[in-house]
């Protein structure tokens, strides 16, 4: 892993880049901002920052935040969500344009997912941009392996690069805390462990980080418990499609891009029954994603057939996992409805379409909030988890981290 150093270098010393006019801008408005929490991660950044900045907003809290998703998205501090306005290409300065929108609006939180992979950038966005209080880790899963390494433990070093300073860390990954514990030590962080009601339940991780999150700015249990019951829940949109495919549904899993969650998924409650039909959308920049779905596809029993989308090569993945050349159907990207119908219309119903690999180009499905009733959440949603700290003492109501 090369050094944070270089990517000082990299962007002309981190708030250097930005010149002096900009960089007092900054540090005024982390300055109006009391409460900032970073969300990195393997999975479910994007619903975990939704998550926390809902249940901080719904404590009283004028919160703002800004997910990266498969497309940016800004929420204001009424929890109404608009595009993040981008030219050009993704890159981690917008966080600083972020921060003085939040502060401008009157912000006193705001939760902003990582949007750097690099390990290098994600160190910069933290400790030379963000800034947080609060630092979260979802999970440590297999995933952008050309990035951030090619185990389990790499992986995890490589996210703890937005472990804050003088600050605190909330993780739901229970395997790698003690890991998390040890490289926060020397940077005066202290770490809690969001312990779920439902283990494997990610709306559950994401509610008990959320809780943990809100304890640590100074609310009472009690008060967070109840305001978690009652938030929404994120799930993958299920969605019939036309005909001639009548009795078939698409299910948006693009999100679930490690092996470990999308497994998890296709086991849990939410699965919808029927025939399972992939449909894998390749990026040629993330080949080792696409030949890990491609030999979990090829395990699949019954395998009726596998539709591919996006870039050149997945073919090339399929037919190495030991998948028939007679299987795979090759459909435009991104796909139409109407394609995907007419490409599972002859088989047996009831037929459920998986999006899997890659959510680029599928914003057209990403995952909505489910409704729940007035005063009650989902269920099994009362319990907000119970957090376990690996070091030092929780943060003393209303105090910031020092």
């Amino acid at each position: 892993m090369a050094s944070p150093l270089l990517g000082l270098i990299g962007i002309s010393g981190g708030l250097a880049a930005l010149g002096l006019w900009e960089a007092r801008r900054h540090r005024q408005a982390l300055a109006a901002i009391p409460i900032r929490v970073h969300v990195n991660g393997t999975r479910g950044k994007t619903s975990a920052t939704k998550t926390i900045a809902a249940l901080l907003r719904s404590l009283g809290v004028p919160t703002v935040a800004k997910c990266t998703g498969t497309l940016p998205v800004f929420i204001d501090t009424h929890g109404v969500e608009r595009p993040w306005p981008r030219r050009g290409r993704a890159r981690i300065q917008e966080q600083v344009r972020f921060l003085q929108v939040a502060a401008g609006l009157g912000a006193q939180a705001a939760v902003v997912e990582c949007m750097a992979v690099d390990p290098v950038l994600q160190w910069v966005c933290e400790h030379r941009l963000i800034r947080s209080h609060i630092g979260v880790i979802t999970n440590v899963r297999t995933d952008h392996l050309e990035d951030m390494g090619r185990s389990l433990d790499e992986i995890a070093r490589s996210l703890a690069n937005t472990i804050p300073r003088d600050g605190w860390l909330v993780t739901a990954d229970q395997r790698f805390a003690p890991l998390f514990a040890e490289l926060a030590a020397p940077l005066n962080t202290q770490v809690v462990v969001a312990q779920a009601g439902e283990p494997g339940d990610p709306a559950a991780e994401h509610r008990a980080i959320a809780a943990e999150v809100a304890k640590l700015a100074g609310f009472p249990a009690s008060r967070v418990e109840e305001a978690a019951a009652r938030l929404p829940r994120l799930v993958p949109q299920v969605k019939p499609l036309p005909a001639p495919a009548s009795g078939a549904v698409w299910l948006h899993l693009w999100s679930n891009n490690d092996p470990d969650s999308f497994q998890a998924f296709l086991a849990g409650p939410h699965m919808p029954p029927g025939l399972r039909v992939p449909l894998l959308n390749h990026r040629a920049d993330r080949p080792m994603r696409t030949r890990v779905f491609a030999g979990l596809i090829a395990g699949w029993d019954p395998l009726p057939r596998v539709l591919v989308t996006g870039d050149p090569g997945a073919e090339r993945e399929l037919l190495r996992a030991g998948i028939p050349q007679d299987r795979i159907r090759r459909l435009p990207f991104p796909p139409e409805e109407r394609a995907v119908a007419e490409a599972v219309a002859d088989l047996p119903v009831p037929v459920v379409v998986i999006g899997c690999g890659n959510a680029r180009g599928m914003e057209a499905f990403e995952p909505v909030a489910s409704g729940f009733p007035d005063g009650a959440g989902a269920a099994g949603a009362g319990q907000a988890g119970t957090g376990t700290v690996l070091s030092g003492q929780r943060l003393p109501g209303g105090e910031e981290p020092s």
